[in-house]
């Protein structure tokens, strides 16, 4: 089985290439305001670095949120393309999941935030197995790291993002070949029915609703 892996939903390019769940080869780029402008690029020479062509590729996981509004559009709209033009299938997959996959097992509950400004995030928490013990949500930092003070072990916050807290954070940096051979075996669905997943309005939208 070979596979493509693609997340754009934050401030960095995190992709790779497998082949039997063994990785072949990543990119793992901050690209901040220019990820719309390097990410094919930086794919294409990822497929040559593998010496391999996209018609190559038996299955598409891409990351399809929450995150970065924009960030998650360049990437779904990148892996419907391909999956629809080779007439491939696509594993979404949450950047929360991918995020709780650590290569450190010391720890017992995994806490994955995304700053989602005001006081909010995107998070969950999750055992080292990957399983929701509180399932992803629009929350309140300061409502999950009092969920985290009820967790009977040891757990850590993973994010990129800064944050004024005194647990412990970990900075995120994906194992994709890990992810990859966790979640490579769902089942992929038709590209047309791959749609974001924001966990909330964007600000246009919420504006709008209060103005209707």
């Amino acid at each position: 089985m070979k596979t493509f892996y693609l997340d754009t939903s934050s401030s960095y390019l995190f992709a790779g290439i497998s082949v039997d769940k063994k990785i072949k080869n990543e990119v793992k780029l901050k690209l901040d305001k220019e990820l719309s402008s390097f990410t094919l690029p930086q794919i294409k020479e990822l497929f040559t670095s593998c010496n391999m062509d996209p018609k190559d590729i038996d299955k598409i996981m891409v990351v399809n949120g929450p995150g970065s509004f924009t960030g998650i559009r360049i990437g779904v709209t990148i892996a419907k393309i391909y999956a629809y033009s080779m007439k491939k299938k696509i594993v979404p997959l949450s950047s929360l999941k991918a995020m709780a996959i650590l290569k450190d097992t010391s720890y017992d509950y995994i806490v994955p935030m995304i700053d989602a400004r005001r006081g909010y995030v995107f998070g969950a928490i999750y055992d080292k197995e990957g399983t929701a013990i509180l399932k992803e949500q629009y929350i309140k930092r300061s409502a999950l790291e009092v969920a985290m003070d009820d967790l009977p072990g040891k757990s850590v916050i993973v994010s990129n993002d800064s944050f004024d807290t005194e647990k412990e954070v970990l900075p995120y940096n994906a194992d994709i070949e890990e992810i990859i051979c966790r979640y490579e075996d769902l089942e992929g669905i038709n590209p047309h029915a791959v749609e974001p997943n924001y966990l909330k309005l964007t600000e246009a939208e919420e504006n709008k609703q209060k103005n209707a």
